[in-house]
Parts: structure tokens; C-alpha cells; sequence
């Protein structure tokens, strides 16, 4: 007998939106006051690494929040797919929000080494939905489709170079000299990682908002960094590599009925 997941109540799902208006207050507010006196983009405008995108790429955020915040609205909503969807989700989509929240204090306060225990809060718990969303891929219609599973899709790609970029700001602030690598060789190993990280996710689920969120973060890099004679070209060879593997994994999760037949007629 299969057991069925029972579905987030109302006070749960309410919380889900309430914290996700908390957090959009809290990104909101941090960058009007400003905290500490520093925006978020003033914050990492000191700390410039090879793995800081240009400037136009962080709109991202942008489409990021008003995809959580489409989210939170919609599994409010009775009789949603989202409720058998993300059965045990809620808790980690809490989690997120307000490791969320701790970063963009922390940021703010120039605290990056607590900055980076926060991002890997926000990593661990988008990695946590995920993995849910991927257990429950059953039909769905396409606007379902987009307000429940894009917008974590797109987020995490976003966050998996992003995870990396904040250390290396990290790093920069208490002058860590490299262990005798030059930093672009090591943002060209940290790509590249990501690259790999990026390419075995869009292979199995064929997840194209998750590879727009980390091919987006790759080309403010390479727009950045257009005249690095190393990190330049080993930024677009990644780029190639996930959109292959994204091709390969589109093609082969195409309905069986669509694919040729290779097998000879007896």
C-alpha cells in the first residue's frame, strides 16, 4: 500500500507566504536605509573577485522574488497542486527565508564569514525543496508548472556559483594569498566545479530554469572578465558544456512516442 504524504494545512502554507513577504520586506529594507550604510551591491563592489558577475546580472533577483512571491500566493490557494507537491517542503522553504534575512544583515555588516554559514543555510534548504519537487515530477500543467517549480529551479542555479562567489569574497576580505595559485586559476577550478555541479543536474532532469539561473551568473562573468585570457574562454567552454548536457537531457526525457525507432524491424 502507498502511503501519501499529508498536504500542508492552511497555517502552514500561511506561514510559507509570511515569510516570504518577510523576506522580500527584509531585502527591500537593507538596500533603502541602507543598512550599516552599504547596499548589498556597494558591499560587494569592495570585495571584487573573479567570480563577481557584472553588475546587469544580479536583476536576476529581481525575477527570482517575484517568483517566490507568485509561489506564496498560489499555495494559498485551496485544492492546489502545490499542497501534494511540496508536501514536507514547508519547513525548509521557513528555513530558507530566514537564513535569507541573516545573510543580508550580515552582508550588510561586512560579517562574511558568518555570510558564507548563512549562504550554505540558503543552499542546504533550496537543495532540501529541490529534491522534493524532483520526487513529485508527475504531470503538471505549464502555468503550474511555472509558479511552482521555476521559481526554486532558477534560484538555485543562480546559488550554486553564487555559493562559490561568496567565499571567494570571503576570501579576499581576510587576504588569503592563494596558496601560491593565482585567483584567476582558482576562479577557473571554481567554474569549472560548478560547471560539473550544473551539468549532472540539467543531464537527469533536463531542468532548463535551473541551467538559465547558473548560465546567466556564467556570462556576467564572462562580460566582466571579457579581456582574462583564462577565465574568459574556460567561462564560455562551461557555458557550452551545460547546454550540451542540457540537450542531451531534453532529448532524452522527450516522450517515448516521439523517438525514432532504433532498433531494427524483425
Amino acid at each position: 500500500m502507498t502511503l501519501h504524504p499529508t498536504p500542508p494545512t492552511l497555517r502552514q502554507r500561511s506561514l510559507v507566504l509570511g515569510a516570504i513577504v518577510l523576506m522580500l520586506l527584509c531585502t527591500i529594507g537593507v538596500n533603502a536605509l541602507p543598512l550599516n550604510g552599504l547596499t548589498t551591491r556597494a558591499v560587494t563592489s569592495r570585495y571584487l573577485t573573479y567570480l563577481t558577475p557584472a553588475d546587469f546580472t544580479f536583476a536576476i533577483w529581481g525575477a527570482i522574488d517575484l517568483g517566490l512571491l507568485s509561489f506564496g500566493l498560489y499555495q494559498v490557494l485551496p485544492d492546489r497542486i502545490t499542497q501534494a507537491r511540496l508536501p514536507n517542503s514547508w519547513p525548509w522553504i521557513l528555513l530558507n527565508c530566514g537564513a535569507t534575512c541573516l545573510w543580508l544583515i550580515l552582508w550588510s555588516y561586512e560579517w562574511l564569514w558568518l555570510s558564507v554559514i548563512a549562504m550554505l543555510g540558503m543552499l542546504g534548504s533550496l537543495i532540501a525543496i529541490y529534491q522534493q519537487l524532483q520526487v513529485d515530477r508527475g504531470p503538471i500543467a505549464p502555468w503550474e508548472f511555472c509558479l511552482v517549480q521555476v521559481p526554486f529551479s532558477l534560484y538555485l542555479g543562480w546559488l550554486t556559483l553564487t555559493m562559490m562567489a561568496n567565499i571567494a569574497v570571503w576570501l579576499t576580505q581576510i587576504q588569503w594569498p592563494g596558496g601560491g595559485i593565482p585567483a584567476s586559476l582558482w576562479a577557473c577550478v571554481l567554474v569549472a566545479l560548478s560547471g560539473l555541479i550544473a551539468g549532472t543536474i540539467v543531464l537527469k532532469f533536463a531542468d532548463v530554469a535551473y541551467a538559465i539561473g547558473i548560465i546567466w551568473a556564467y556570462v556576467g562573468i564572462a562580460v566582466r572578465y571579457a579581456t582574462e585570457p583564462i577565465v574568459y574562454p574556460t567561462t564560455l567552454a562551461t557555458i557550452g558544456w551545460v547546454v550540451l548536457l542540457l540537450s542531451v537531457g531534453l532529448w532524452r526525457q522527450r516522450p517515448a512516442i516521439s523517438r525514432p525507432n532504433l532498433h531494427p524491424v524483425e
